[in-house]
């Protein structure tokens, strides 16, 4: 009984833990990605994007109604589209490389995440 309670306890512990190498993970990837493209990116403007498009997926997937696939669809939708916004913004290039840009590091990190 004591270890179930132990268990139970540490639930929640897992759970940050594995978001938080989630989180680490998809920034090194999708800076990777960035990088490669767009050698001149600066990085912190890539953690910058990570940073206010990542805890909102987690969120919108835990908090939205519907089949886990339109969800994750219409979220990572919306995370490449700020993404996009702030590499225009920040890196200044054009509205559709950023976008691109935005798409390929955006696809790199959830197919190289998807088994989390």
């Amino acid at each position: 009984a004591e270890l179930r309670a132990r268990g139970a306890q540490l639930g929640p512990v897992i759970c940050v833990i594995a978001r938080l190498g989630a989180f680490f993970a998809t920034c090194v990837i999708e800076v990777c990605v960035v990088r490669v493209v767009h050698r001149r990116a600066r990085v912190s403007v890539v953690l910058a994007a990570q940073v206010a498009t990542h805890p909102l997926v987690w969120i919108g997937m835990a908090v939205l109604p519907g089949a886990v696939i339109v969800r994750l669809s219409a979220i990572e939708l919306g995370a490449v589209l700020v993404e996009a916004a702030i590499y225009a913004r920040y890196l200044g290039l054009p509205a559709r490389v950023a976008l691109a840009l935005s798409a390929a590091a955006n696809a790199a990190s959830l197919l190289a995440l998807s088994w989390m």
